[in-house]
């Protein structure tokens, strides 16, 4: 097996992976004819150019898959999902596009350097220095992924009274794939980079090159 042809092999398995992402009904209807669509077209990609006719197919699958695995998932939920779950993922939804708009911000006007013709969030810092409401603004920030975590998990998680006769109660968490996996891996992200951020900007206090803190 040659280079591009474990290259095709590695594509295809990221593919059956990115199925995942679609919503179940429409990945046990859709999902084997979309595979074998795929490994018809990455086997003609190979045939006519080899690595370079791969990597073009990937880019569109890539930018297809994308496009639509938001658009089935956002019509399952629409469809689906009960008024509660709907409304955990909102207010869930809130809180990461703000935590993860702000790490975006910053990371593209402060670690690399572009200058940004209008921030948002340095003006919230301005009008709210001093106040409490800087408090609340900043427990936002860092703490938004993690309430965005519970509240994706939360629809999934089922508490039964009585199920049996020598329990009063069981907990019962129930697979979580598709949009809610995609968005508690987006929280997680975005966690991450804040707890990077936070502990690059107090290194030397951390590691006592720094007396005032």
């Amino acid at each position: 097996m040659n280079f591009t042809q474990r290259m095709a092999f590695a594509a295809q398995r990221v593919y059956g992976w990115l199925l995942t992402f679609y919503p179940l009904k429409f990945r046990s209807n859709y999902g084997p004819l979309m595979t074998q669509v795929n490994r018809d077209l990455t086997r003609e990609a190979m045939a006519q150019s080899g690595f370079l006719s791969l990597i073009s197919l990937w880019l569109e699958t890539i930018k297809d898959l994308v496009a639509s695995i938001w658009k089935e998932q956002f019509d399952a939920w629409r469809r689906d999902m009960p008024p509660k779950t709907r409304i955990a993922f909102l207010i869930g939804s809130i809180f990461l596009g703000i935590s993860a708009l702000f790490v975006i911000v910053n990371v593209l006007q402060y670690e690399i350097g572009i200058n940004l013709a209008w921030n948002p969030f340095d003006i919230v810092l301005e009008r709210t220095k001093d106040t409490p409401l800087r408090l609340v603004f900043d427990a936002v920030i860092l703490f938004g992924p993690a309430v965005a975590v519970g509240l994706f998990i939360l629809p999934h998680v089922e508490i039964r009274l009585r199920p049996g006769e020598d329990e009063l109660a069981a907990i019962v968490i129930h697979k979580v794939e598709g949009l809610s996996l995609l968005l508690i891996g987006l929280s997680v992200l975005v966690l991450g980079i804040i707890g990077l951020y936070l502990v690059g900007e107090n290194l030397p206090c951390l590691i006592g090159q720094q007396v005032s803190c």
